[in-house]
């Protein structure tokens, strides 16, 4: 029997979702085939899912050790302590540990490492076949960082993909039943001292159907005294102030579900705020992994096996669709150039095309952010139509001047659009004259 089970274990496949934060970690996987998802704890047997995002050196030696380890060992006096990995890779420092200086990424790939040892108590390593990387904030910085991080990994899948906390919270949620994100869907993140406040909303005028996190913002949230009349009494403060951002969430939008995670919402200190929470049917949800099930999620959906009907539009994604209209057997058709969902830094393309008359042509610029709730009709007068001249291009007749156009996003809503005469073969040779526009893209 143990047999069957090491043969099962060391064949299994499986996808990971890791969140990386700078004060602890999870990891959170699905095996292949299953619908659930499950956190590794760090203890078997419990439900201690956060690892301390720490690694430490032992004195005189090479060993490294992570997590829990690490915070015992350097407890102990047997070796230095490097914590906030995050914060100090993207700073780019250098981490001085007797004598020798380390790179912070480096010290970052140590522990992404030695943690991902952890599912060994599921499956073998050669059984990943994705892994999503989420982590609070995600730009070009981040992203190379994660890069290098992964490179020194040697994972044995090439599917490794990168994402925000927000993303994240948004493939949690398209997994579950749809009458908990029919309406808005509230996340509050109580970590730190600090209050981080997120609201998911969905635009179903569009297809796909875009979710989109509305509002985001982060207030300073004081932790509980611990002196034992003390916390009683900031136990009511706490209270009265989480009610106070509750009511400003709730009014004027109709909320589905609440999910409140980090261990700040640990000690029953809400009473009133709680309350306020459940009027109205919300569905309220208490825990600590919602970012690393929803990597898990968005890894199963980078091998095809999810929601295709669905998108996400975070800060960073392009969110609007570009095309023109072509003639195309006797017909006007609608040609797509740069589609919304990817991130404006990856978003450039190249075509060539025949110009059909006049020394000009339109791009349609179609937004999947209006407003949640205006109607399909009204989503279309929302187009945006831009009109590219070009002056001093020879009149050469119909369809009988060909052009290469080159479009990439600057940022996420400036889009640049260069045009180069190619001319018409031999009839017409090119003349290479360029032209550069740059349009504002309506959010």
């Amino acid at each position: 029997m143990l047999l069957d089970q090491n043969r099962e274990k060391k064949n299994s496949q499986y996808t990971v979702g890791y969140d990386l934060g700078d004060d602890f970690s999870q990891i959170s996987y699905r095996l292949n085939g299953r619908e659930d998802v499950n956190t590794l704890p760090i203890i078997t047997g419990t439900e201690q899912y956060n690892i301390p995002t720490v690694v430490c050196k032992r004195y005189g030696s090479n060993q490294w050790f992570y997590g829990l380890e690490a915070l015992r060992r350097a407890a102990a006096g047997d070796g230095t302590l490097v914590d906030h990995l995050l914060h100090r890779a993207k700073a780019g420092e250098q981490v001085e540990i007797e004598g020798n200086l380390y790179d912070a990424v480096a010290l970052l790939t140590i522990f992404l490492k030695r943690s991902l040892s952890l599912l060994n108590f599921v499956a073998t390593l050669t059984g990943l076949t994705a892994m999503v990387i989420t982590t609070p904030q995600l730009d070009e910085t981040m992203i190379a960082i994660l890069e290098d991080v992964v490179a020194g990994l040697s994972l044995p899948t090439k599917n490794i993909f990168f994402q925000s906390y927000e993303e994240s919270f948004y493939h949690y949620m398209v997994n579950q039943p749809e009458e908990l994100w029919r309406g808005t869907t509230l996340l509050f993140d109580y970590r730190e001292d600090r209050m981080r406040i997120k609201a998911l909303d969905f635009n179903r005028h569009t297809t796909p159907v875009v979710g989109i996190v509305t509002s985001s913002r982060e207030e300073e949230f004081p932790a509980k005294i611990m002196t034992e009349g003390g916390q009683i009494e900031n136990r009511v403060k706490m209270d009265s102030r989480f009610y106070d951002l509750v009511q400003e969430e709730v009014q004027e939008r109709l909320v589905s579900s609440v999910y409140l995670i980090g261990d700040g919402f640990t000690g029953e200190w809400m009473v009133s705020s709680l309350e306020l929470l459940c009027r109205g049917g919300r569905r309220i949800f208490q825990g600590n992994n919602l970012y690393s099930k929803g990597a898990t999620y968005d890894a199963a959906q980078h091998l095809g096996t999810t929601h295709p009907g669905h998108m996400f539009l975070g800060k960073s994604r392009l969110k609007a669709n570009i095309g023109m209209m072509i003639r195309k057997d006797g017909g006007d058709v609608y040609m797509p150039l740069l589609e919304a969902g990817q991130n404006w830094y990856d978003a450039h393309a190249q075509y060539d095309v025949y110009l059909e008359k006049d020394p000009s042509f339109t791009l349609r610029i179609t937004p999947l952010t209006p407003a949640l709730e205006i109607s399909h009709s009204e989503a279309k007068e929302c187009v945006q139509e831009e009109v590219i001249h070009l002056e001093g291009l020879p009149d050469r007749g119909r369809a009988m001047t060909r052009l290469r156009l080159t479009l990439q996003m600057k940022d996420v809503s400036l889009l640049q659009v260069q045009v180069e005469d190619l001319g018409f073969g031999e009839i017409f040779p090119a003349t290479h004259q360029k032209w550069k526009s740059q349009i504002q893209i309506m959010q």
